[in-house]
C-alpha cells in the first residue's frame, strides 16, 4: 500500500489498448473538478426553494471550490510550472492544493454571507475539510487518490440526502473510478482503497456535523 504507483502512464500512441482509453475517459469523467460541482449542484437543487436559488448556490460553490483552482492547475501547467494537470509530480503539489484551500475558504464565506442553506454550506466546508489530511498523507506517506475520496464524499452525502438508491448507483461509478486510477498506473490499489476511505469518513463526517 505504502509503494508508489507509478509516475507515468502511457500515451494513447503507446497504448492502443481500447481499455487504457476507456480508463482515461472515466478518470476525466469523474475527476473531483466535475464530481464537486455536480454533486453541490444537487444538493443544492434538494434544499434550495426554487431553481434559481439552487443555481445561484451551485455555482458559487463550483466556482471557488473547482473552477478557480482548476484554471490555476491550468495556468501553471501552461507556463511550464507544473508537469499536468493531475499534478503526478508529488513536489509540485503543494502549492496548488493550498491554492485550492484558499480559493474554497473564500467561497465557503461568501455562501454563509449571502445566507445559502446549511446543507449548501455543508457540502462546501466537507472538502475543505479533507485537504489536510490528503495532504499530509500524501506528504509523508502515500499518494492517496483524491478521485476516489472525493467520489466516495460525495456518494455519502447524496445518500444522506436522496435515500439509499444512491449507494447502488454510486457503487458502480466508484468501481469504474478506482478502476480507471489503477489501469492508468496513477495509483495502487491500496492507495485507491485509503482514499476513498479517508475521504468518505471526513466528509460524512463534516456533513453529519453540519446538518
Amino acid at each position: 500500500m505504502t509503494a508508489e504507483a507509478t509516475s507515468t502512464s502511457p500515451t494513447r500512441a503507446d497504448a492502443p489498448d481500447p481499455r487504457w482509453r476507456l480508463a482515461r475517459a472515466v478518470s476525466d469523467v469523474f475527476s473531483p473538478t466535475l464530481v464537486m460541482p455536480v454533486t453541490q449542484l444537487l444538493v443544492a437543487l434538494a434544499v434550495s426553494p426554487t431553481t434559481t436559488s439552487a443555481l445561484k448556490w451551485a455555482g458559487l460553490t463550483a466556482l471557488f471550490t473547482a473552477v478557480i483552482p482548476y484554471a490555476f492547475v491550468l495556468a501553471g501547467v501552461r507556463l511550464g510550472r507544473l508537469s499536468d494537470r493531475n499534478l503526478r509530480a508529488r513536489n509540485q503539489r503543494l502549492i496548488p492544493v493550498l491554492f485550492g484551500l484558499l480559493t474554497s475558504l473564500v467561497g465557503l464565506a461568501v455562501v454563509h454571507h449571502l445566507g445559502a442553506p446549511r446543507e449548501v454550506v455543508a457540502v462546501t466546508v466537507a472538502p475543505i475539510a479533507s485537504i489536510p489530511a490528503f495532504l499530509l498523507v500524501n506528504t509523508l506517506w502515500t499518494k492517496l487518490s483524491i478521485h476516489t475520496g472525493c467520489m466516495v464524499g460525495s456518494v455519502v452525502v447524496l445518500t444522506i440526502l436522496f435515500g439509499p438508491l444512491v449507494l447502488a448507483v454510486g457503487a458502480v461509478l466508484l468501481t469504474l473510478t478506482g478502476w480507471s486510477r489503477v489501469r492508468l498506473q496513477h495509483h495502487t490499489l491500496g492507495q485507491v482503497l485509503l482514499g476513498g476511505v479517508v475521504g468518505g469518513a471526513i466528509t460524512a463526517a463534516t456533513y453529519l456535523l453540519m446538518t
